[in-house]
């Protein structure tokens, strides 16, 4: 119709789904001097506590000789725990269980898991405390070569980096292996349509607000969590 006045809200804000769940609250104030009115959005993004993820096995530990031991003495115990008759000196592939082959495997898988995450935490302590050591002995070193440049002091020191190079490739080796079985199970993503799929994903796996039987908003991870524990 001619002369008839259309009206239609410029401004406001655009955001995705993944983010709806985070906004607090949203405004719109009064304008002036200006055909726009300032927009108001106020979000809350609260930290969301990641788990360990996926445990891998390190297969560098098959070449220590400790560790190997280890495991078969792990294997051993869990053996002899679910035998029928210990008393019975046969084989230990003609031995009886009082679980199923199936159970035993994972119970002998669990506990090897056990020892392997033990022996690794272990094993980078000490590594950790020995790469301090060293660094803080050459740096010793290194100011008595300031004051008085000696050859066993020279030699002293090379020994002693040497040790940290073969502690560092050691560390690095790990490292790599460590990314090399990342990529293969989570594969490339090299895309920006798989990345943001993945982002999405995310979102979907955690809870950022409940609201209780009461009407109650609770936000936080640790609470949410509570809630959790007490339906289940």
């Amino acid at each position: 119709m001619a002369g008839s006045k259309s009206q239609s809200r410029l401004d406001y804000f655009m955001i995705t789904s993944d983010i709806e769940a985070f906004v607090v609250s949203s405004d719109i104030g009064i304008s002036y001097r200006s055909d726009h009115s300032p927009v108001l959005i106020n979000l809350k993004f609260s930290s969301q506590i990641r788990g360990k993820g996926t445990w891998k096995f390190n297969n560098s530990l098959l070449r220590e000789t400790e560790f190997i031991e280890k495991v078969k003495g792990d294997i051993k115990t869990v053996i002899e725990e679910y035998e029928s008759d210990p008393s019975i000196d046969i084989e230990t592939e003609d031995k009886q269980f009082n679980i199923s082959y199936q159970l035993l495997w994972d119970m002998i898988k669990m506990k090897v898991r056990g020892s392997a995450i033990s022996f690794s935490s272990f094993q980078k302590k000490e590594g950790n405390i020995k790469e301090k050591d060293l660094l803080y002995k050459i740096s010793l070193l290194d100011e008595k070569l300031l004051e008085n440049n000696l050859p066993s002091v020279y030699q002293e020191r090379e020994g002693m980096e040497l040790e940290l190079k073969i502690l560092r490739e050691k560390n690095v080796k790990g490292i790599i292996t460590r990314a090399k079985a990342r990529w293969q199970v989570e594969g490339e993503k090299g895309s920006n349509y798989f990345c943001n799929l993945e982002k999405k994903h995310y979102t979907e796996k955690i809870i950022p607000k409940l609201i209780l039987e009461d009407e109650t908003e609770i936000t936080d991870p640790s609470s949410i969590r509570n809630e959790q524990k007490t339906v289940l």
